[in-house]
């Protein structure tokens, strides 16, 4: 018991800084857009930095498994957005991407028409990023 203590102490505060430093490291994002109309929009950041391709799905998803890749955003003709990992995907990091998107998609909207920001607050709906599995 003595010399197993202070080896669980160590593993208890080290293991905790361990997955701290993990989890800050940048992920890349492939973004599969075919349709041209998110394409190079999101802007990284400390957490998430993006990648494009104008590949159709079948090809962004073989250049995703190949490539060294955190996950995979498709995004479809009818502008719905899937995001499929390669390992656990974190809240956090799903509630990130969600308002990114969220605030192109505004962008989006307003350049693309006559609306006005007023207009697209009333008729708004939230982004609800789907998350799947390979």
């Amino acid at each position: 018991m003595t010399l197993l203590g202070p080896v669980m102490l160590a593993i208890v505060m080290i293991v905790p800084v361990y997955i701290t430093m993990l989890a800050k490291a940048v992920k890349t994002v492939l973004v599969a857009d075919p349709y041209h109309v998110f394409t190079n929009k999101f802007t990284d950041s400390d957490v998430l930095n993006f990648s494009y391709t104008n590949s159709d799905d079948e090809t962004a998803k073989l250049e995703f498994l190949q490539g060294d890749y955190y996950a995979l955003l498709s995004i479809d003709k009818d502008i719905n957005f899937i995001i499929t990992p390669k390992q656990t995907f974190p809240l956090r990091d799903k509630i990130f991407l969600e308002k990114l998107i969220e605030k192109q998609f505004v962008d989006f909207l307003l350049s693309h028409s006559r609306l006005t920001p007023e207009m697209i607050a009333q008729i708004k709906k939230p982004v609800i990023l789907q998350v799947s599995k390979i």
